[in-house]
C-alpha cells in the first residue's frame, strides 16, 4: 500500500522541515509527499528545496485557505492511503506500518484514526481513552456519545470519490470531511495509540489575554463550521437524536455572541430551546445566557483596553 501525505502550509519555513523528516523517518518505503504552499511570503520554497525529488513534490498557489489547498492536492495523489499532515506536526515513526496492517485486514474501512500527543510546552493534555480499538459508524460521529473524537486520520483513497474539504471554513475542516465520508461508507476504526505530535514545533506560550483574543478571532470560522454541520446533517440528526441539534444550535449561538452577531444569535438560541427535551433544560439555558453574556462583554472591553495600551 502506498501512502500519500499531503502537507498544506502557509509561512511555516521555520518548521516544515521537521514535518517532512517525520515522514522520511518512517519504517515504510512506499509513500509520496505533496506539499501545497498556500501563498507563503517567507522562504518556505527555499526551505524545502533540498527534499524535492520524484517522491516529494511542491506546489504553490495564491492564498485560498487550507481546505482549497488540500482539495488541490487530492487531485495530485497516487497513493492508496491519504493523510493530511499539518506543517507544524510530526508523525511518530511506526504509524505507516500500523496503518497499512489495519487497512490490509479490512479494506472496507473509510479511515483509521489514532490519538494525538502534545509536547510539554503547549500545556495541553493528550487524549487518553478507555478502549484499545473501537469501530465507529456515522451515528456515533453525529452524536459523539461514545468518545471525544480526534479528526486526524488516514483515509482509504478507494472511498474518497468526489468528497472534498470545505474551502471556506478554516476551523475543524477534518470533522466535516469525515462526516461526509461516513455518510457514504459508514465505518471508521479508532486505535488507542499516540501517533502524532501536534504543534510539535510551536514554541509560543500565549498569555491569557492573547488566548482570549484568539478565541474571539476564531468566531467567524466557527459560526461557518456550525452552519455547514447543521445544513448537511440536520435530517439525520432529527432521526437519530434531536438532542444533537440543540447542542449544535446552542454552540453556534455562543460563537455568535462571541463574534458579535447581534441580529442572528436569537434564532440559534430559539432553535436550541426548540430541540431541548425537558423544561428543566430550557430553564438552565435561560440562566446560562444571562451568566454567559455579562462576562463575555466584560472580556471584550478588557481586550480593547489591553490592545489599545499595548
Amino acid at each position: 500500500m502506498k501512502f500519500s501525505i499531503i502537507i498544506p502550509t502557509l509561512n511555516r519555513a521555520w518548521c516544515i522541515k521537521n514535518a517532512i523528516n517525520s515522514v522520511l523517518n518512517q519504517n515504510y518505503p512506499d509513500y509520496e509527499i505533496i506539499i501545497i504552499d498556500d501563498g507563503s511570503t517567507d522562504h518556505t520554497r527555499e526551505a524545502i528545496q533540498e527534499f524535492l525529488n520524484e517522491k516529494i513534490k511542491y506546489f504553490w498557489q495564491e492564498n485560498q485557505g487550507k481546505g482549497n489547498a488540500v482539495n488541490f492536492a487530492l487531485n495530485k495523489i497516487s497513493g492508496d492511503i491519504i493523510f493530511i499532515l499539518d506543517s507544524d506536526d510530526e508523525l511518530i515513526k511506526w504509524v505507516f506500518e500500523e496503518t497499512a496492517k489495519e487497512f490490509d485486514q479490512d479494506r472496507e474501512l473509510v479511515s483509521v484514526h489514532f490519538l494525538s500527543k502534545f509536547p510539554p510546552h503547549i500545556h495541553r493534555k493528550s487524549q487518553l481513552i478507555w478502549w484499545d480499538r473501537l469501530y465507529l459508524k456515522y451515528p456515533d460521529f453525529l452524536t459523539a456519545k461514545k468518545f471525544k473524537w480526534d479528526m486526524h486520520g488516514f483515509i482509504n483513497t478507494a472511498k474518497l470519490w468526489d468528497t472534498r474539504f470545505e474551502g471556506k471554513c478554516p476551523n475543524w475542516l477534518e470533522s466535516i470531511f469525515y462526516l461526509r465520508l461516513l455518510k457514504k461508507w459508514w465505518r471508521s476504526l479508532f486505535v488507542n495509540k499516540e501517533f502524532l505530535f501536534m504543534d510539535a514545533s510551536r514554541q509560543d506560550a500565549k498569555d491569557n489575554l492573547t488566548s482570549f483574543a484568539s478565541t474571539f478571532s476564531r468566531a467567524p470560522s466557527m459560526i461557518a463550521w456550525y452552519e455547514i454541520l447543521i445544513k448537511e446533517n440536520i435530517n439525520e440528526a432529527l432521526e437519530i437524536d434531536k438532542n444533537t441539534l440543540w447542542k449544535w444550535y446552542f454552540q453556534k449561538f455562543q460563537w455568535q455572541i462571541i463574534g458579535g452577531e447581534k441580529n442572528k444569535w436569537f434564532d440559534s438560541f430559539w432553535k436550541s430551546i426548540k430541540y431541548t427535551k425537558s423544561l428543566t433544560s430550557r430553564l438552565k439555558k435561560l440562566l446560562f445566557i444571562t451568566l454567559f453574556l455579562v462576562p463575555n462583554f466584560m472580556m471584550k472591553y478588557v481586550l480593547q483596553i489591553y490592545y489599545k495600551n499595548k
